[in-house]
C-alpha cells in the first residue's frame, strides 16, 4: 500500500496557499492605493503682469478634497484651507493670495486656481508647497518680473 496525500487534498492545500498569497498582496498594495484617494497634481503655473503668480491644480485623486466652509485666510507663510495646506517656502509671505473655488469641495478631476502677488528681495521667484491629506507635496516655483 502506497502512502501520500490524495490529489483532492493537494488541490485544497494549493488553493489555500494561493488565497493566502493574494490576501497578503492585497494588504500590502492597499496601503499604496489609500494614499492616492486625495491627491493634487500641477496643471499649469505662470506669471501675469509683472508679479502675479498663478497656479492651476487638479484633484487627481478618487475623493473630493474639502476646502472648508468659509473662504481661506492667507497670512504669513502658511494657510490651511480645509484639507489643503499651502505654504510659501521661498522666505516671502502671502500678499493678496486667494484660491478659486474658495470653499466647499474640490471634486474629482476638478481644478483649483491659486493666485498670489509675488514679491521677494532679489530675483523674483516665488515657491509654493501644496499638501492635501497625508500624501506628498506638490512644489511649484514661479519666476516673475
Amino acid at each position: 500500500m502506497r502512502k501520500g496525500i490524495t490529489p483532492i487534498i493537494a488541490i485544497i492545500i494549493l488553493l489555500l496557499i494561493t488565497i493566502g498569497l493574494a490576501a497578503t498582496a492585497w494588504t500590502y498594495l492597499s496601503g499604496f492605493l489609500i494614499t492616492y484617494t486625495k491627491s493634487i497634481s500641477l496643471v499649469d503655473s505662470y506669471c501675469t503682469g509683472a508679479n502675479t503668480s498663478n497656479v492651476i491644480l487638479r484633484n487627481s485623486g478618487t475623493e473630493s478634497i474639502a476646502l472648508g466652509s468659509a473662504a481661506c485666510s492667507f497670512s504669513g507663510t502658511s494657510a490651511t484651507c480645509g484639507a489643503l495646506t499651502i505654504t510659501r517656502t521661498d522666505g516671502g509671505t502671502f500678499n493678496g493670495a486667494s484660491i478659486n473655488p474658495s470653499s466647499g469641495n474640490l471634486g474629482t478631476q476638478a481644478t483649483l486656481t491659486f493666485r498670489d502677488i509675488c514679491t521677494t528681495a532679489g530675483p523674483t521667484v516665488c515657491t509654493y508647497r501644496f499638501i492635501t491629506g497625508g500624501t506628498g507635496a506638490t512644489v511649484v516655483s514661479i519666476p516673475c518680473g
